[in-house]
């Protein structure tokens, strides 16, 4: 099957207003199912490392949907995802859900990688939640976005 979540990463990683917030290449703060971890303390020669491991984008599969009809898979699925955006604080949150936002949407037909994508449809998201990070005083800022996306998908034979 088609790894929908590879073809946004990659996608999301080429997006220069994404990048910008979140690093980029195998640096890119974007992964799947799980906040990356923080870096540890700086190397020799390094001023200081950014022991927030943020902004970030995590990335959530919510429901695959194959389409199908009386003669059986029709090569195509509607998939849900979730997009959450963290950041320090509700304004990094939000730059960064607009920047996630926009990527999604600025072509949402054509080829994401190999994964060829009938439509990208925003189905909304919520605002701002606030969660305490390792049981210690700071804080961190989701903002989430949901997307449908429409896709072709090989027909098992």
């Amino acid at each position: 099957l088609v790894d929908l979540l590879a073809a946004i990463t990659e996608r999301l990683k080429l997006s220069k207003i994404v990048t910008d917030l979140v690093g980029s290449g195998n640096d890119a703060r974007i992964t799947q199912s799980n906040l990356p971890q923080r870096p540890g303390p700086p190397k020799a020669g390094q001023q200081k490392a950014n022991n927030t491991g943020l902004p970030a984008i995590v990335l959530h599969e919510i429901s695959t949907g194959p389409e199908s009809q009386l003669s059986g898979s029709a090569g195509t699925s509607g998939d849900r995802v979730q997009i959450d955006c963290y950041a320090v604080d509700p304004a990094g949150a939000g730059a960064l859900r607009e920047a996630v936002r926009w990527s999604m949407l600025a072509s949402p037909r054509g080829y994401w990688g190999t994964l060829f994508v009938q439509s990208c449809v925003h189905e909304g998201g919520s605002g701002d939640k606030v969660f305490a990070v390792d049981g210690s005083d700071r804080h961190l800022s989701r903002r989430i976005l949901e997307f449908v996306i429409q896709h072709e998908e090989p027909i098992p034979v």
